[in-house]
């Protein structure tokens, strides 16, 4: 607890300091830039400086194919996934930014196929980190990149429907 309270008290260029080695030693090509952006998103969610390759390694991975127990998604077929996915890809190709005017979209988009946002958002989470907690979901995206985003939730939707086939 009191570890945890020490952390957030940190500045977010201290924090990226005291977490560069951990993404060393995990084997992780994590650029000072990259980790004071991320700071401030991992901030509040670790107790631990090691739990920050946990919560947040992937940004750094280029295979983040969540496990198959955690598809395809909550309430979901394969092919309903792959083809919110889809959707959803479309939408973050045609945004400017990952931000609340992308949020908006894909909160439309979720009522429009009559999902929750949660289980959409869900999705999403897992198509670009590969795991179901993370730093928040657009924060995240806009740190990754949109060529990244897309790929990586092109990549998951291919899976789902190929196992829907």
């Amino acid at each position: 607890h009191f570890n945890g309270l020490y952390i957030r008290a940190l500045p977010d260029d201290e924090l990226a300091r005291r977490v560069a080695p951990y993404f060393a030693q995990a084997g992780l090509k994590a650029e000072a830039d990259q980790l004071r952006r991320l700071a401030p998103l991992i901030r509040e969610r670790i107790r631990t400086l090691e739990e920050s390759i946990e919560l947040a390694g992937f940004f750094f991975r280029d295979d983040v194919s969540p496990a198959d127990d955690l598809l395809p998604g909550k309430d979901l077929t394969a092919r309903q996934a792959a083809q919110a996915l889809s959707r959803a890809q479309a939408l973050i190709g045609a945004s400017g930014a990952m931000d609340g005017a992308l949020e908006a979209s894909l909160r439309s988009l979720a009522d429009e196929l009559g999902l929750s946002a949660g289980a959409l958002f869900g999705l999403l989470r897992l198509a670009v980190t590969g795991q179901p907690v993370s730093p928040p979901l657009l924060e995240s995206m806009a740190i990754i990149g949109q060529p990244t985003v897309l790929e990586r939730v092109a990549a998951l939707a291919a899976r789902l429907e190929a196992s829907a086939a």
